[in-house]
């Protein structure tokens, strides 16, 4: 089992489940995992004020799947403290051949689960479009792992997707992410449209096609025009060699009017592990930390890391 961390959430999910569509949003959104196959799971989230009526809302569910009658067998269900229903669909006529060949049996189950998380506030919905039977074990044990992951003693939470295992600042927020084959890239930044804070956390593959420089030189090149780089400095941290620089940078919006400027860290490497190339950029905040805080606390590629972290 692997384990993925969005949204503030931990999921544990089977190692060739990946994350296929994603949502930035906080408030309201979901995600979608499949295998090579199918979609296999679909995680939702809505913040709200107080737990709902779970038996009003599951009800309002099943008499909805009853009037469209494309589902058979809808019966409630509880999961410790998850409700939910349970349904068998009817497949698609051009997928239903293959569904048969994959899964032993025409039509498909359905598992539609809910949970409510205090502390987060959060109203979070676990589907799951099972193939033939459902998988009894398999669904339970990622329904009891689901948990919050909460803010660190440091002040930061903890994301975990696609090869990126990000601590981000507590109050800032996933504006912007790019993933693409050998490519992930996340940038938070303040909620609510305020500028100046940044942080950047960045994986790449295939590095000898394109990287062409030592991982130092490559560093400074990723620094834009506005950021001064006033050290640079290069240490071994649990077998990685990190490259990190450090300076300032124009500020935007109205302090960039004013000649202000920001702090500006950032750090690259190459794991041994997997042979990517890692880097982190922290923008306006801390200005201490050293090579290992970054590489480990901050971001980590492999367990080693982590360990250090």
């Amino acid at each position: 089992m692997q384990f993925v961390i969005w949204r503030h959430f931990k999921l544990e999910l089977p190692d060739d489940w990946e994350m296929l569509a994603f949502c930035t949003n906080l408030r309201s959104g979901r995600c979608t995992f499949a295998d090579r196959y199918q979609h296999r799971l679909q995680f939702c989230w809505d913040v709200v004020p107080g737990a709902p009526d779970f038996n009003r809302m599951v009800n309002a569910y099943l008499a909805e799947l009853k009037r469209s009658g494309q589902a058979e067998d809808i019966l409630p269900a509880t999961i410790d403290a998850w409700h939910g229903f349970t349904a068998r669909v009817a497949d698609p006529p051009a997928a239903a051949a293959l569904q048969a060949q994959q899964a032993g049996g025409n039509g498909r189950h359905l598992s539609h689960f809910s949970r409510y998380f205090q502390d987060e506030q959060c109203l979070i919905q676990l589907v799951f479009p099972w193939p033939g039977a459902r998988d009894l074990e398999l669904e339970g044990a990622i329904l009891r792992a689901v948990h919050p992951a909460p803010a660190t003693g440091q002040g930061f939470r903890r994301w975990r997707a696609f090869g990126l295992d990000m601590r981000v600042s507590s109050d800032l927020a996933l504006s912007r992410n790019v993933v693409q084959c050998a490519n992930a890239r996340f940038t938070f930044n303040p909620p609510h449209g305020e500028t100046g804070r940044e942080e950047h956390f960045e994986r790449r593959g295939m590095v000898a096609e394109w990287l062409g420089a030592p991982v130092k030189d490559w560093l400074r090149r990723r620094a834009d025009a506005d950021i001064r780089i006033l050290q640079t400095s290069s240490e071994k941290v649990g077998g990685h060699v990190i490259e990190t620089i450090s300076g300032d940078r124009r500020a935007n919006g109205f302090g960039r009017l004013v000649g202000r400027r920001q702090s500006y860290r950032a750090a690259a490497w190459i794991c041994p592990a997997d042979g990517r190339l890692y880097f982190l950029a922290v923008i306006g905040g801390e200005t201490k930390a050293g090579a290992g805080a970054l590489a480990g606390r901050r971001l980590a590629c492999c367990d080693t890391l982590r360990r250090i972290g």
